[in-house]
């Protein structure tokens, strides 16, 4: 897995690509350079993970760790260029209704901005 990263206007861009092996550390090195981001201050973060060629629940757990360290630092997480397949998984587990996926980068950058962080509130008691 490589990770690239970019800045656009106050958001910063993760750009992912290739597979998270189970067996390797791709996810903790995602959630530590995610860790790092937002030690040094930036809290608007937008996974590119257009060239994510596998999905598994290391690289949700991962990117959910974030998310919640984001939101309590006033921050976000949003997802951009979301596979059919990781969309399903986002579906599946209710993720979809935490993390924010776009279909265009100008759209997820322009969603920050829109209500500052914008994260969307705690879900209500089942």
């Amino acid at each position: 897995m490589e990770l690239q990263e970019r800045a656009t206007g106050q958001v910063v861009v993760v750009d992912v690509e290739g597979p998270v092996e189970r067996e390797g550390e791709e996810a903790l090195v995602l959630l530590a350079r995610l860790r790092a981001i937002l030690d040094r201050g930036d809290r608007k973060i937008l996974l590119n993970v257009e060239k994510v060629t596998h999905v598994d629940s290391l690289l949700l757990g991962s990117i959910i760790q974030a998310y919640v360290a984001a939101v309590r630092q006033g921050g976000g997480i949003r997802l951009v260029h979301v596979s059919a397949r990781f969309r399903q998984l986002l579906t599946v587990t209710k993720l979809d209704r935490v993390l924010q996926a776009f279909e265009s980068e100008e759209d997820a950058v322009a969603s920050f901005a829109v209500s500052g962080a914008g994260e969307r509130p705690p879900l209500p008691p089942v």
